[in-house]
């Protein structure tokens, strides 16, 4: 727990940050239920339920719950931790520079808001059931702006808790009279279009600076909403957009059956009107918007907390601790015999690399063979030897030498000294180079001194 935030008539809200190892940080939020409303059975069973759903709203426009427990005789919820203001802090501070929120702006909350409403309203149970989930409460108070242009909802289902109990009685409002419905204001059975109606009167608000229903006591305040009179925006601001009005008018309708069935047709109109009037709603612009409103302020700092609170920060850390574990208890003293340090375990080495690489290398032994020797190129076998003629043979014009025939077996039988042939020399062994000769040219008197067969 670092510090309280805020207070109200059902609970208050502090700050609070989750720690964990290696430094770990997260700021969060902790809302109390006062320890009064504990003492209302049904309440508490209400609550529990309506905490449980709230989890369920998973949605970057509502803002999330973590967590729910008991601790010191008081219920809490923890939630995210918003940087920024809501509606009900940035508002005040427009009106006191004389400012307007600029219409692009407020139609990006509208968006936001819409979005977030109609993915509650969706929300289905077990057996694909619908929930039939109804906020309640749509004020400035429960709609937030961060320094990233974010809007986020809040306190989803804490109003029908409320509503649905009879925690009225000590005097806590079933949501905040100005931005009631009719139906709300009569106690008639209420739907998501009850949501659409509160959702005009915000959006009323936002885009004319001023209040819609505003009388001296709560009950005058109901009886304008019944009435159903609704000053037209352009009363308010000359040059209101025309398609601007009808939208907000038709959400303001008194009769349900004449507003927007959804809050997805809500946000559909809303988006058709900004393409018409050339706006782009952009959260980053709204983010920008929000830091210029609140600056590099943090929270808000108020008095020291009480005695009571101290005691439920100490309930609550309890309770957190006996959730996750047995609290650690000092061990006995044990007597420890000293034992001499370990041998470090030696580096052993990467064993399954070293076998794929010895199979690698004795797989390429196996495969391995010597080069074949190049062949020898193709061409005319040459004689390795001539020897002359016993005989000399004239010519007309030249005189031939006969080459001693060589026969393929290893020992040759010895040549006729009359006659010799001309036979192909065996091929040389590899590795060694003969001398080549030239073939000599032989004339077709050989033929004529061949013996016939």
């Amino acid at each position: 727990m670092i510090r309280r935030l805020a207070g109200g008539g059902m609970g208050e809200v502090y700050l609070a940050a989750a720690s964990g190892p290696a430094g770990f940080s997260k700021p969060a939020v902790i809302k109390r239920i006062l320890p009064h409303f504990a003492n209302d059975l049904e309440f508490v069973k209400m609550f529990v339920k309506e905490a449980r759903l709230a989890a369920a709203l998973d949605h970057p426009n509502i803002v999330r719950v973590y967590d729910f427990g008991e601790a010191g005789g008081s219920f809490f919820y923890v939630m995210e931790h918003l940087h920024g203001d809501s509606l009900a802090g940035l508002l005040p501070k427009l009106a006191q520079a004389g400012r307007r929120l600029p219409l692009v702006h407020a139609l990006t909350v509208g968006l936001g808001v819409s979005a977030g409403l109609h993915f509650a309203h969706e929300l289905r149970g077990s057996g694909d059931v619908p929930l039939g989930l109804v906020h309640r409460d749509v004020s400035p108070a429960n709609v937030f702006l961060t320094r990233a242009g974010e809007v986020k909802l809040l306190d989803f289902g804490i109003a029908k808790v409320l509503s649905s109990t009879g925690v009225t009685r000590d005097g806590v409002r079933k949501g905040k009279v100005p931005y009631m419905s009719p139906e709300q204001c009569i106690g008639a059975p209420l739907d998501r279009r009850s949501d659409v109606f509160s959702l005009g009167i915000l959006l009323y608000e936002l885009t004319t600076m001023t209040r819609l229903y505003r009388a001296d006591n709560e009950f005058a305040t109901m009886n304008m909403i019944t009435a159903g009179e609704v000053p037209p925006p352009s009363s308010r601001v000359a040059d209101y957009p025309p398609a601007l009005a009808a939208v907000v008018l038709k959400a303001l309708a008194r009769d349900p059956e004449r507003r927007h069935a959804t809050a997805l047709e809500f946000h559909e109109d809303l988006e058709r009107v900004a393409d018409e009037l050339g706006l782009r709603p952009s959260p980053l612009a709204l983010g920008r918007f929000v830091q210029e409103l609140v600056g590099d302020e943090a929270a808000p700092s108020l008095p020291a907390v009480d005695a009571q609170t101290v005691v439920f920060f100490d309930a609550l850390n309890d309770a957190l601790t006996a959730r996750d574990g047995p609290s650690p208890q000092p061990p006995p003293p044990v007597a420890i015999t000293p034992t001499p340090a370990p041998e470090p375990a030696r580096r052993r080495p990467p064993v399954v690399p070293l076998i794929l690489g010895i199979a690698a290398l004795a797989g390429l032994a196996l495969t391995w063979r010597p080069p074949a020797p190049e062949p020898a190129p193709l061409a005319e076998p040459a004689p390795e030897k001539i020897e002359p003629a016993p005989e000399k043979v004239a010519s007309a014009s030249t005189q031939t030498t006969l080459v001693a025939p060589v026969a393929a077996s290893p020992t040759p039988p010895p040549a006729d000294p009359a006659v010799t042939t001309s036979e192909p020399a065996p091929t040389p062994r590899p590795g060694k180079r003969g001398n080549k000769k030239k073939p000599v040219k032989q004339d077709n008197v050989l033929d004529a001194l061949r013996p016939s067969k």
